[in-house]
C-alpha cells in the first residue's frame, strides 16, 4: 500500500529549530525541511519508485533546485517558493503511483473475470459437440454483436450518410474561438470510447468544423484544433491511433445557417463518423 505524505514533518523541524537556536548556520525554511522529508518518506516506498519513477526524478530535480538556493542565500520567499514546488512534485509522485496501483487491480481483477468468462464458454461449445450445432452458435453470437452495435450506435444518436453512420453530439458544440471540451463533452468521449473499444473494427474520420466569422484560414486552423482535441481525447481514452484520422474543414460545410447566433453555434462542431471498411475517409464536398 502506498503510504499518502503527511501535511508536515513536526518532528524534524521541532528538531532543526532547536539546533538552529544553537548554531551560527543559517536557519533552514520549514518548508525546505518538509519538502525533504516529504522526498524521503516517497523515496522509502517501493511502489512509488517503480511506478512513478519519472515523478519522483522531477521532484527530486524540484528539490535540488529549492536546496541550491538555500545554499546561495537566495532569500526565504525564493527558498520557500522553490520548496513548495518540490512538495507538490512529491505529492504528484506519491498520487499517480497510488493511481496506476489501482489501475492494474482493475485490469487484473477484469482480466480474470475474462479468463472465467473464456472458460466457461469453452466448455459450452465443447459441450454442444456437432459442428451444425457450432455453426449455429457462431451465428448467432454474430446476429447478437450486430444488434448490439445497432443498439449502441442509436444510443450515441448515429446517423445514417453516404460515408457511413455520423455522430453528432450536441455539447460537443464549442464555444466562438474555442477548441477546449467541456466537462459534458468529455463524457460523451468516453461513451463513444467505450463503443469503440466493444468494436475495435471500427474505424472513424473525426472532422472538425467552425463557423464563418472571421477569416477562412482562421477557420480552418481553428476546426484542425478542434477535430484534434476529439483525436486526443479518444486516444487517451485508450483508442488505437491507427483507427482514427482527423481532418479540418472549416467553415465549408455548414448545417445551419450562418446568419444567427443559434446557427453559428450549430456549425461550431466536431462529427465523428464511423467509416465502413471500403470507404475511403475523404472529407464532404463543400456546400454553396
Amino acid at each position: 500500500m502506498i503510504k499518502q505524505l503527511p501535511p508536515r514533518s513536526t518532528l524534524t523541524w521541532a528538531t532543526l529549530a532547536l539546533l538552529s537556536a544553537c548554531s551560527a548556520t543559517p536557519v533552514v525554511p520549514s518548508s525546505l525541511v518538509q519538502a525533504r522529508t516529504a522526498m524521503e518518506e516517497a523515496q522509502a516506498q517501493p511502489e512509488v519508485v517503480r511506478l512513478a519513477s519519472d515523478e519522483l526524478q522531477r521532484a527530486g530535480e524540484a528539490l535540488r533546485q529549492a536546496e541550491q538556493a538555500q545554499t546561495r542565500d537566495a532569500g526565504a520567499d525564493t527558498v520557500g517558493h522553490l520548496a513548495y514546488l518540490a512538495r507538490q512534485r512529491v505529492t504528484l509522485a506519491v498520487d499517480s503511483a497510488s493511481s496506476r496501483s489501482g489501475q492494474a487491480a482493475v485490469r487484473n481483477a477484469a482480466a480474470e473475470r475474462d479468463r472465467e468468462q473464456l472458460g466457461r464458454r469453452t466448455a459450452e461449445a465443447d459441450a454442444a459437440g456437432a459442428a451444425l450445432g457450432q455453426a449455429q452458435q457462431n451465428q448467432a453470437t454474430q446476429q447478437a454483436r450486430i444488434s448490439e452495435m445497432d443498439s449502441q450506435l442509436r444510443a450515441l444518436k448515429a446517423q445514417p450518410t453516404d460515408r457511413g453512420m455520423v455522430v453528432t453530439l450536441g455539447d460537443m458544440r464549442f464555444a466562438t474561438n474555442q477548441s477546449t471540451l467541456s466537462a459534458d463533452g468529455e463524457h460523451s468521449l468516453s461513451q463513444l470510447a467505450d463503443f469503440m473499444k466493444r468494436f475495435p473494427q471500427r474505424r472513424v474520420l473525426i472532422e472538425g468544423h467552425a463557423d464563418s466569422q472571421g477569416s477562412s484560414e482562421s477557420n480552418q486552423r481553428l476546426s484542425e484544433r478542434r477535430a484534434q482535441t476529439v483525436n486526443n481525447a479518444l486516444l487517451s481514452l485508450g483508442v488505437a491511433a491507427d483507427r482514427l484520422s482527423a481532418t479540418a474543414v472549416g467553415e465549408t460545410h455548414p448545417v445551419a445557417t450562418n446568419a444567427t447566433a443559434e446557427g453559428r453555434r450549430m456549425n461550431r462542431r466536431v462529427e465523428v463518423i464511423f467509416v465502413p471498411e471500403d470507404v475511403t475517409t475523404n472529407p464532404p464536398a463543400p456546400r454553396s
